[in-house]
């Protein structure tokens, strides 16, 4: 019986193993070693990977999702971690946190995500996903308020709350000085003030989910890669990704809005039917009025081509 301690740092050493592409082929196709393993255990380190992904163990199954997410940067992994399920794994964790200080919660959401978005590179699995249900966790990380822009909010909630502050303090303190002025007139005696405490500022701060800005850059790159299926673009759209584009569209992140912007033209691709004018009722137009002048070239090329597209349709 190994402890759980043991097999996180042997997860954790695949984990780093897989970083490497040479080591992939022997991780995914070669058995291991040990023929009892060989004949009553799992055929191959990536079938290992995915029995741990369902440990009892939470930091079991996060080293698990790390070394997963590293081989899905190979192309040539993809076909084989479909078939083992392992979609379905990287899908629980792309999930955001409540916890914007569990950095090794994001970590594993990031390398998640980031293999979610290698496998929708691969023009059938992209298909496959969808129906995964890769979509739910994907939306709500590009919906959530990125762990950066809480910061800033926070900081900009602080000071003005001090601000705030300030200035009831000075009102206090006016009115403290008037019932002074009072109690003199009516009793000839001077009372004894008590300006008040000065108030605490409180920033305000956004609630709910905190998701990296890294990621979702990947995110946008998944929606990205998915939206690159005819398959898939009416389902997402009638699904609302235009609410989490238009979030990633106005994050300063030249990363996520050019990722953002491409989603959106390839969307826009789908001229049959009334997907266009379902991206049109969900704020595209807005969406890209935002965009049009933006300093980034690839940005505004899909912009014009957003624009090209809705324009070929006839009534537009």
């Amino acid at each position: 019986m190994v402890d759980a301690e043991t097999v996180r740092y042997c997860l954790l050493t695949i984990a780093n193993l897989a970083v490497l592409p040479a080591n992939h082929p022997r991780m995914l196709y070669e058995p291991p070693l040990d023929k009892d393993t060989v004949d009553n255990g799992p055929k191959s380190i990536l079938a290992a990977l995915a029995g741990f992904a369902g440990h009892g163990d939470i930091k079991c199954r996060q080293n698990a999702v790390l070394a997963i997410g590293n081989l899905c940067s190979n192309p040539s992994n993809h076909v084989a971690i479909m078939e083992l399920g392992c979609a379905a794994t990287l899908a629980t964790y792309a999930y955001p946190s409540t916890d914007a200080t569990d950095n090794a919660g994001i970590n594993v959401q990031f390398q998640a995500v980031a293999g979610l978005r290698g496998l929708a590179s691969h023009p059938t699995i992209r298909v496959q996903l969808m129906r995964d249900n890769v979509m739910e966790p994907l939306m709500l990380a590009a919906t959530a308020t990125s762990a950066q822009a809480k910061a800033f909010d926070d900081k900009a909630g602080d000071e003005a709350g001090s601000k705030e502050a300030k200035e009831k303090k000075a009102k206090k303190e006016e009115e403290v000085n008037l019932d002074e002025l009072d109690d003199v007139a009516a009793t000839g005696q001077t009372a004894a003030g008590n300006p008040g405490g000065a108030l605490a500022g409180q920033g305000k701060g956004q609630g709910g989910m905190v998701v990296d800005a890294e990621v979702q850059r990947e995110v946008a790159a998944c929606l990205c890669n998915l939206a690159g299926a005819e398959e898939n673009k009416v389902e997402m759209v009638q699904r609302g990704v235009m609410l989490a584009l238009a979030n990633l569209c106005k994050s300063p992140d030249r990363a996520m809005q050019t990722h953002a912007a491409a989603t959106l033209a390839n969307l826009c691709e789908m001229v049959e039917g009334l997907t266009q004018q379902s991206l049109v009722d969900q704020g595209l137009y807005k969406c890209l009025l935002g965009l049009r002048d933006n300093p980034h070239a690839p940005v505004r090329v899909d912009v014009a081509r957003c624009l090209a597209l809705l324009c070929a349709k006839w009534g537009s």
